[in-house]
């Protein structure tokens, strides 16, 4: 492992059960991540992102959910062969978190939130004070009436930040950020993405930010991993993927962005079709169906992850041409 790395992940899988049988939903992904950086992690809806997010921190919905393969480095020790009851000790929580995908789910809504707080607080062996401390520094300054609240008692921009004032609980070194601004208006989106960027240039900390939203991703991450069916098929800075995407799925994402230039009543660009099931994926190209430059080569053979210039990856056999 780099030592310029906190975490290193080596050809992860992960299978999922589905009526009877196990099928790789996650499929030899390999990326890392250095001190105080940020990474993005991007795809439609059913390609891994979460199931990815979720494994490192060992929440994957058991029993319908399990890592097969792959090795898992942080800060050079190997979590993988790390037993389950030392990495929930030593682990999860502390020296890595995670904010859930929408606060409504993520929060009981029948239990006062400082009653939720205590439990994440005991799980680190914190004093309860710092739950107003952590409240404070997540912009809710009102510590004792938002411990005092049921969540249909807060906003979805307030129960955001008592999600992301939880995550921080135990001082992690890595947060893993699963869609953190899922169901907030732009407003609220703004405003959380302002915050983490703040918490993590304060505390130095790593962030792995999943989403399908290129504008989020643009704000947050120097790095993104595009994600179709289980696999990285695309690597790159932001800027650069964003201005020359290689992978024709990651064009047309870019494509079918919302723009002010795009002309009165035209019709908005999207890619054919969707995101197949998992017991269709293609042995060879799984993106084969959807993309317009595909060829028999494609739908037989997988194209491997291979490196162009220094972090970026690719995996077509049919770039997009320069």
């Amino acid at each position: 492992m780099s030592s310029d790395n906190v975490l290193e992940v080596k050809g992860l899988t992960i299978s999922l059960l589905l009526g009877g049988s196990y099928f790789e939903v996650v499929r030899d992904v390999s990326f890392s991540i250095a001190k105080g950086e940020s990474i993005g992690i991007l795809g439609e809806s059913g390609c891994g992102k979460s199931l990815t997010g979720a494994s490192l921190l060992r929440v994957l919905p058991h029993p319908f959910a399990k890592v097969t393969k792959g090795e898992i480095f942080f800060k050079g020790e190997p979590l993988h062969l790390m037993g389950h009851k030392e990495f929930n000790h030593k682990f999860r929580w502390r020296e890595a978190s995670m904010i859930f995908q929408e606060s409504s789910a993520a929060i009981n809504p029948v239990v006062k939130i400082g009653k939720q707080f205590a439990g994440v607080l005991k799980r680190v062996q914190a004093d309860f004070t710092k739950a107003k401390y952590l409240l404070k520094e997540c912009g809710l300054p009102d510590g004792d009436r938002i411990l005092n609240s049921y969540p249909h008692e807060l906003s979805g921009g307030m129960k955001q930040r008592v999600m992301i004032a939880m995550s921080l609980a135990g001082n992690p070194d890595l947060l893993v950020a699963d869609e953190p601004t899922t169901a907030t208006d732009a407003t609220v989106q703004t405003q959380i993405l302002d915050l983490l960027l703040e918490i993590q240039a304060k505390r130095g900390m790593s962030i792995i930010f999943i989403s399908h939203d290129f504008r989020l991703i643009k704000k947050m991450c120097r790095y993104v991993h595009v994600m179709y069916c289980g696999k990285i098929v695309e690597t790159q800075l932001t800027d650069e993927l964003l201005k020359q995407p290689q992978h024709h799925y990651t064009k047309g994402l870019i494509d079918s962005r919302l723009s002010l230039k795009v002309a009165p009543k035209s019709r908005l660009t999207s890619i054919k079709g969707v995101v197949p099931p998992i017991e269709k994926w293609h042995k060879g190209c799984s993106f084969f169906e959807r993309c317009e430059f595909s060829s028999p080569k494609c739908k037989l053979e997988e194209p491997p992850c291979v490196t162009t210039s220094d972090k970026a990856r690719l995996a077509c056999w049919f770039p997009v041409k320069r």
